[in-house]
Order: C-alpha cells, then sequence, then structure tokens
C-alpha cells in the first residue's frame, strides 16, 4: 500500500459535524430532490425505481407502519428476499426511527420462532412465500 493510499484510509471522509443529521431518511429526500428522475435502483429482474418512486413507495409503507403502531425505537422484523420492497423497507422502517431486524429466509421452525420472539418485534414484514413458515409457527410467536 503507498502512502497515499494509506493515508486516505485512514482519514475520515466526513467531519463529526458533517455526519450530524447524516441518516438514511435525509440521504433518500436529498437525492429525491437532487435527482428525481435518475433510477435509484435496478432488479435483476429488470424493475426499477426512480428516486422520487423509491421516495414516494418509503414514505406509503412508513405511513402504513406508522397505522400499526410502529414509532421511534419500536423493532420491525424482515423477513424478505433481495428485493427493491425490501430496501423501500428498510427505508421505511428508518424514516420512522424503528429498526429493523433482518432475518434469514432459511429459517423455519424452532429457529424462527428463536429469531422472532428474541428480536422484540411487534410488526413483521414478510414475503408471500414465506407465510406458510410463518403460519407453522404462529402459535409459538409471543
Amino acid at each position: 500500500m503507498t502512502s497515499t493510499m494509506a493515508s486516505h484510509a485512514i482519514s475520515p471522509r466526513f467531519t463529526p459535524e458533517q455526519r450530524t443529521g447524516f441518516t438514511l431518511p435525509a440521504f433518500l429526500l436529498a437525492a429525491a430532490s437532487a435527482y428525481p428522475d435518475k433510477v435509484a435502483m435496478r432488479e435483476m429482474s429488470g424493475g426499477q425505481l426512480t428516486y422520487t418512486e423509491l421516495l414516494e413507495l418509503t414514505e406509503r409503507r412508513a405511513a402504513g407502519l406508522a397505522a400499526l403502531g410502529v414509532t421511534q425505537g419500536d423493532r420491525v422484523l424482515l423477513l424478505m428476499d433481495n428485493s427493491i420492497d425490501l430496501v423501500v423497507s428498510w427505508f421505511a422502517t428508518n424514516l420512522l426511527g424503528a429498526v429493523q431486524v433482518g432475518t434469514n429466509t432459511a429459517c423455519r421452525g424452532t429457529s424462527l420462532v428463536h429469531i422472532a420472539n428474541n428480536s422484540g418485534a411487534d410488526v413483521a414484514i414478510i414475503d408471500a412465500k414465506y407465510a406458510d413458515a410463518v403460519a407453522d409457527v404462529a402459535g409459538e410467536l409471543k
């Protein structure tokens, strides 16, 4: 490693003052304002969203979570495949100041119960294809 690379690697990219207020919702709002029609995300399947569309979906999902009673500091369990919908859910929980709890989609039975019950989440967002796995253990969930 050259000395230039080494010094760059250890120097902070942002000062502590610059990092104040640097949150995911602030990033998304700034990006939607600066680049409203630019593509923010693309899926390998061809789906895509602009920054404006991502912000609109995020706000809609956050409103739905708020209607369920999710507030700052609450945990939201995410049992979802990597997708645009997962990212929207991730941004939406952050917009509310909630904490997303990612879950391995391969978990079933006692593993899923353990993760869900120890996460502290009262709300979960799951892909439809995992509904049966959750239904199988529903009686054991807190």
